[in-house]
């Protein structure tokens, strides 16, 4: 079951549309709406669409532009798209990294695999920490153990250095000045915040 009212109907059938196109077949939905539309937790406005193929920004632009009105180019770079689509922002980016495990379907939508989503979202924090990330992280929590999900990031970036990535995830102060997310589970950042650090806490304990 998908939990669509995290969405908006518009950013919905947006989504819907795009994954029907031939150029968007190697493309699959990631980030935080992936995880909203899964978990339920908060509401995203955002769809960032994946691949782990080399793509043609600009033959992907055209065929957007056929389609859509108005369409309004925020940033291109090599394997890189971001767009403003009737409103919305969509992020379409080559991520060249291994899978964790296989794209999967559900209600016509194409999805990156949690524990690719839970990789990216410790390499997310690890490099920036949004408060974004850190909240899904806590409800990703209430899932899997922090040890299963560093095995999915070493899985998926096996050079990188799990240490980094550990210290990383209780540092907020560039994260509590941001705007909190509209929760939909009562949680608070204060709440998120101790979640994440028990967690740790309990992990190098272990």
């Amino acid at each position: 079951m998908l939990y669509t009212a995290t969405v908006q109907p518009g950013t919905l059938e947006l989504l819907k549309n795009l994954l029907k196109f031939p150029l968007l077949q190697p493309f699959a939905l990631a980030g935080e709406t992936n995880l909203s539309l899964r978990l339920g937790h908060w509401i995203s406005v955002d769809l960032d669409l994946f691949t782990n193929q080399a793509f043609s920004e600009q033959e992907i632009f055209e065929e957007i532009l056929l389609h859509f009105t108005p369409v309004i180019e925020l940033d291109e770079a090599r394997n890189t798209l971001s767009l403003l689509i009737e409103g919305i922002k969509v992020d379409l980016l080559a991520h060249r990294y291994p899978l964790v495990q296989p794209f999967f379907q559900e209600e016509t939508i194409r999805f990156w695999s949690v524990e690719d989503v839970i990789a990216m979202k410790l390499g997310a924090i690890s490099s920036r920490g949004a408060k974004k990330d850190f909240w899904d992280l806590a409800e990703l929590m209430n899932h899997f153990s922090l040890n299963q999900m560093l095995d999915f990031f070493v899985l998926k970036y096996p050079n990188s250095y799990i240490g980094y990535v550990i210290r990383s995830l209780t540092y907020f102060e560039d994260a509590d000045p941001q705007e909190d997310p509209v929760s939909l589970k009562a949680v608070s950042w204060e709440q998120v915040k101790h979640f994440i650090n028990s967690s740790v806490k309990s992990y190098i304990r272990f």
